[in-house]
């Protein structure tokens, strides 16, 4: 069986240095076999769309050279855009560094990070409520030209009351027609980085 792995930023986590070297081995055990390592540069749900759309492309007939050159080419345009109640969490854990978590934390507002092109999470902007951010959330989305929206898939990812989340979900579906949306509770690991409040989307677009 041949083997592509589409791996968690290696800015962010070893998985994908510890899969190279799983890799090595393997091929030196199955030399026949091919086995691809993909960083994504991408996190959480971010990865989780990379890979809903090399599945699609499998299935409509890339061979395993093709499927690889889409992913390397499509990973930079799967955009993230979170935004915490505050940095702390993402500041102890160092997924931040010290002056973006002051930038995003003055003022009181609501700092919206985003992943970069080198997988990792920075500031971006920030704006003065909860209720904001995400109306800004959706205004980013609206103006992504990379995909038509009726065929762009949403995928959130969260630390939210469900009542909070479900609000969202339809604020979106009211203002943007979708292909789907896959809302996902973040797990422990992701959790334990970013505290209760957490909204991430991830979507296509030009780049990042």
């Amino acid at each position: 069986m041949d083997i592509i792995y589409i791996s968690f930023s290696s800015s962010l986590s070893g998985m994908c240095n510890s899969a190279q070297i799983a890799a090595k081995e393997l091929r030196e055990k199955y030399p026949k076999r091919k086995i691809f390592i993909i960083d994504s540069l991408c996190a959480s749900l971010g990865q989780g769309l990379l890979v809903i759309k090399a599945i699609e492309k499998k299935k409509s007939g890339l061979n395993i050279e093709e499927l690889v050159e889409y992913v390397e080419n499509l990973k930079l345009k799967v955009r993230h855009l979170v935004v915490v109640n505050d940095l702390k969490h993402l500041r102890s854990g160092g997924r931040i560094s010290t002056v973006s978590a002051f930038l995003g934390t003055m003022l009181g507002v609501k700092p919206i990070l985003k992943v970069n092109n080198n997988g990792e999470i920075v500031f971006y902007t920030k704006q003065r409520s909860k209720t904001r951010a995400l109306e800004f959330f959706i205004q980013e989305v609206k103006k992504s030209t990379f995909v038509k929206s009726e065929e762009q898939i949403m995928c959130i990812s969260h630390t939210c009351t469900d009542e909070e989340i479900s609000n969202f979900v339809e604020n979106l579906q009211k203002n943007i027609k979708l292909k789907d949306i896959i809302v996902n509770k973040a797990g422990s690991v992701i959790g334990s980085h970013v505290g209760i409040g957490l909204v991430a989307i991830f979507f296509l677009d030009i780049s990042r």
